[in-house]
């Protein structure tokens, strides 16, 4: 669970998740606390109350800021690295994701170990400025992708998934979209979005548009391709136009006059700017593709502050 000075919003999300994974059996569940850097001083008294679920909760420190996505890619190798769990859960620190819907997913996975399994969104309590720009977003990601939005950070990888994942560049960037990405095998779970337990939020509207634009550079290549088509028949619209203009011209006597003018340079520019966003969209792709990316799982190593471990057997004093 990323957290950014939402502490107490954090410890309310660890002891509901330690009652709602009492109804499973077996299961030995601790919970990973990402603190990105937050300015705000954590009190440990709350977490280091004795758990009966939870077999322990840790504390990693990033070194610096780096924002949730990239908190998760941290996370994600850090635990496929250092430890043995045989699946990792992502989720929320401030109550938006359940931990009665975390439960489920656990228990999901352990009903089909070989599959990653996303919560898929349906009824959300985000304001109404939020919603509107949400499904914008989800508009503009389907037309430029021809993927639909319908999952987040929300969700449960198997060990393997999760390797596949850490070595995927995009991951730094987007992770959600990282996994679509990777074609990792993945089944999704219809829940509602929960309310935020305390505090408020600290995503902002830059934020939000940030974010989804994180999301749709991951599939830039596939982007880029659907744009240099869309120019090639808009290119191809014009020249029939053009063709069209001189047949009314010279067969059928149309006078040339400021109409035909105008709509002959209309046309001219429309193909002479399809061809020059092609060329131009093509650079950008390839550009993105220069130089060495950053992989999360080889990496992530100068991220990591210290790690405490807050409750549990090995809890520091």
């Amino acid at each position: 669970m990323p957290v950014y000075n939402d502490w107490e919003a954090a410890a309310i999300v660890c002891s509901a998740l330690d009652v709602a994974c009492r109804r499973i059996g077996g299961a030995r569940v601790s919970v990973l606390l990402v603190d990105d850097w937050s300015s705000a001083p954590l009190d440990p008294a709350p977490f280091a109350r004795p758990r009966q679920s939870l077999s322990e909760v840790q504390l990693l420190r990033l070194r610096r800021n780096v924002g949730n996505q990239r908190a998760i890619a941290v996370a994600l190798s850090f635990l496929y690295d250092r430890s043995d769990a045989q699946a990792v859960l992502v989720m929320d620190s401030d109550g938006e994701d359940k931990p009665e819907d975390a439960a489920t997913l656990i228990e999901r996975y352990l009903a089909n170990p070989q599959q990653a399994i996303f919560a898929e969104r349906r009824r959300r309590f985000d304001g109404r400025v939020f919603a509107v720009g949400y499904h914008l977003f989800r508009l503009v990601h389907w037309v430029l992708t021809g993927i639909s939005v319908r999952i987040g950070n929300f969700s449960i990888l198997p060990r393997a998934a999760a390797g596949a994942i850490v070595l995927t560049s995009e991951s730094w960037s987007h992770y959600a979209a990282s996994a679509v990405k990777a074609r990792i095998p993945m089944a999704r779970v219809p829940m509602d979005r929960g309310r935020r337990v305390a505090g408020k939020s600290k995503m902002t509207l830059v934020g939000l548009v940030s974010h989804g634009l994180s999301a749709v550079s991951v599939f830039r290549e596939l982007v880029g391709t659907r744009l240099i088509l869309a120019s090639v028949i808009a290119s191809i619209g014009g020249a029939g136009l053009l063709a069209l203009l001189g047949v009314l011209v010279l067969v059928h006597r149309i006078p040339f006059d400021r109409l035909t003018v105008t709509l002959l340079i209309v046309t001219l520019l429309a193909m002479v700017e399809g061809v020059f966003a092609s060329f131009a969209i093509s650079f950008s792709v390839l550009a993105g593709n220069v130089g060495a990316p950053i992989i999360p799982g080889r990496d992530y190593h100068p991220f990591i502050a210290s790690v405490t471990t807050l409750s549990g057997d090995r809890a520091a004093g």
